[in-house]
């Protein structure tokens, strides 16, 4: 029988990977309070809040069994992530309070630059997307990733005053 192509499948296996830190599993970034005036344009950000993620038990020799750096993928999906923008949508719930309306948090790397959350991890390119920024773990056992999260409003003179919640799942990424 004749085929038309051929597949290789590689991969690594590594001795040791990371481990979240006690207490990293469930986080809450608590982001300021800001009035709706803040976001005159389409694009407008406010109440840009660090935020870190912590690691332990990462192996502390740079051998070749061992993975070399780290980094965080958050895993965007259509029922929580805009679109049109990449961002996360307010998912707070209502009930007593009211729930701002037009405004979205947005995730940013170390740098500050902004992730774009519709990306799958398959899709991504590790030199050019700011979606998988590597930390080097050099011997360091519980290497520390920083990230940074903020308000942002995809259309002008739109936001209303609410409450805003965003949750979002995240894996860890070795190479």
């Amino acid at each position: 029988m004749a085929y038309d192509g051929q597949i290789t499948f590689t991969g690594k296996v590594v001795a040791t990977t990371c481990a979240r830190a006690e207490g990293e599993a469930q986080k809450t970034v608590n982001l300021p309070t800001v009035s709706a005036s803040s976001f005159s344009q389409a694009g407008s950000t406010a109440g840009l809040t660090p935020f870190q993620i912590k690691l332990q038990g990462c192996p502390t020799s740079n051998s070749s069994e061992n993975p070399a750096s780290v980094t965080v993928y958050f895993e965007g999906t259509h029922d929580i992530v805009d679109q049109a923008t990449g961002n996360l949508i307010n998912t707070a719930k209502s009930g007593t309070q009211e729930i701002a309306k037009s405004v979205q948090i947005q995730i940013l790397d170390k740098n500050q630059k902004a992730i774009d959350l519709r990306k799958d991890i398959l899709s991504l390119d590790a030199q050019k997307d700011p979606e998988l920024v590597y930390e080097e773990i050099k011997g360091e056992s519980a290497p520390v990733l920083s990230y940074y999260a903020q308000y942002y409003a995809p259309q002008a003179n739109s936001v209303t005053a609410g409450n805003v919640e965003a949750t979002i799942k995240y894996t860890l990424v070795y190479k």
